[in-house]
């Protein structure tokens, strides 16, 4: 999938890239991040409906964004909104998924997050409109910061998201989407040491 190895390839070069410019190499501690956080990202993935035009999965590609609270240093709020989109054989694909949720941080690097909220899923079949549905919605995510600053972190993480409503005639709609992403993470507030070298 060329949008997944892209995000590879940038995973890998951005943090040796970031490494090179003058302060961030510098070493320090974090002994408190805390406060409102903000940020977005770029995905790749899959995409599937329920349907006959779009039950299997497929490539797609997407963004989303997220603001958050962290009330201590591991644990905090987060609004995310993520989106992925895919178009093949004249059938467009989008499920966006709204969630508040909590994100937790495993360790200083390693987070994990879960939350709940809306989705809405839309098909569109060649020039005949589209049609979408509002269901509810789960998403399940997982990341590690690959560079760690005391205001930023750029991670590199997987997610999923679906959403599911059975209408007044029992028919069921689904959404799904997973993928893997690129975001950057901005942090209002933060408490840090240098580390010193010994001088003697």
């Amino acid at each position: 999938m060329p949008r997944l190895a892209l995000l590879v390839l940038a995973a890998l070069l951005l943090p040796k890239l970031a490494a090179a410019q003058p302060g961030l190499a510098a070493p320090y501690t974090i002994a408190e991040r805390h406060g409102i956080f903000a940020g977005g990202g770029l995905w790749a993935g899959n995409i599937s409906c329920d349907g006959t035009d779009c039950g299997d999965f497929r490539e797609a590609g997407g963004a989303n964004g997220h603001i958050g609270y962290l009330f201590g240093p591991n644990l905090g709020i987060i609004l995310d909104l993520w989106g992925m989109t895919s178009e093949d054989n004249d059938v467009a694909i989008t499920f966006v998924a709204a969630t508040v949720g909590v994100r937790l941080w495993l360790l200083p690097r390693l987070w994990v997050q879960g939350g709940l909220g809306s989705g809405h899923a839309e098909v569109r079949v060649g020039p005949f409109g589209a049609r979408g549905d509002d269901v509810p919605a789960g998403e399940l995510a997982a990341g590690i910061e690959l560079v760690r600053g005391p205001s930023f972190a750029l991670d590199l993480s997987i997610k999923g998201a679906a959403g599911s409503n059975t209408d007044e005639n029992g028919d069921v709609t689904t959404g799904r989407m997973g993928g893997i992403g690129l975001s950057m993470t901005w942090f209002a507030h933060r408490h840090y040491a240098p580390v010193l070298a010994a001088s003697r």
